[in-house]
């Protein structure tokens, strides 16, 4: 496995403020991580199946939609 994520969690903030980014995530991933990052980000498209984020099939949307969901919601630091 090339890379692998067990029972991550990440609290910001204590008490009643407290939000959970991350509250058991487990991820096991081989290697083409780039290809995932840029199929998640809009960059790249699948040859078969679904992405689907936040309850949208990332997977179908033409570049005028793809362009909406970079600039809306997805962030990217190079």
């Amino acid at each position: 496995m090339f890379i692998e994520i067990k029972n991550a969690k990440k609290q910001y903030g204590t008490g009643e403020a407290a939000v959970y980014a991350l509250d058991g995530v487990d991820l096991s991933l081989e290697k083409g991580k780039s290809t995932l990052i840029n199929m998640i980000g809009g960059l790249d498209n699948l040859d078969s199946g679904e992405l689907i984020i936040d309850g949208r099939n990332i997977s179908s949307a033409d570049k005028k939609a793809l362009t909406v969901y970079r600039q809306e919601d997805i962030g990217f630091v190079f």
